[in-house]
């Protein structure tokens, strides 16, 4: 019992220290996405944040945009029918704890959304109507700014599977 307090102390105090240092500035991080198909049925947003100031910025992993459950909030999918229908929305969620990294100056660091495992009804979607995925500019823990906008989306025409 008393290692558990102290592990849950230990990342309590180390968020704290993170957020009285001040987080990170929203002007120091920016992020840009882009729809991929690596393979035949397979759908992924590839994301892309840079430190673009002069100096290195201490993050969290799990506050990055392709951990669960940030991916859930930050996008949105709809059929390409009349109704504009939200398509549903599954896939696992997964608290990470604490894992700081350092950014260096002008340094990237990139990761995926898998499309497929969050959005059970995409390739029949996709089949009978065509999606489109809207991605926002708004990560929960994470101040960044997108160069594409605060908004944007991808449209995947009916029947693109192959």
């Amino acid at each position: 019992m008393k290692v558990f307090v102290l592990g849950i102390l230990g990342i309590f105090i180390g968020y704290i220290t993170y957020s009285m240092a001040g987080g990170v500035h929203k002007e120091e991080l920016s992020m840009t996405v882009n729809l991929e198909k690596p393979q035949p049925e397979r759908y992924q947003l590839r994301i892309t944040i840079t430190n673009s100031q002069g100096t290195p910025i201490r993050l969290n992993k799990p506050d990055l945009p392709w951990f669960p459950p940030n991916e859930l909030r930050m996008i949105k999918a709809f059929r390409l029918d009349s109704e504009k229908t939200p398509l549903l929305k599954g896939g696992p969620t997964a608290d990470f704890g604490f894992d700081f990294f350092t950014l260096k100056p002008h340094e990237t660091v990139d990761g995926v959304i898998l499309l497929n495992p969050i959005l059970p009804t995409l390739l029949e979607d996709i089949r009978q109507f065509g999606v489109q995925i809207n991605w926002y500019c708004d990560v929960q823990n994470l101040q960044v700014t997108c160069p594409q906008g605060e908004k944007g989306h991808f449209l995947i025409p009916q029947g693109d599977l192959n």
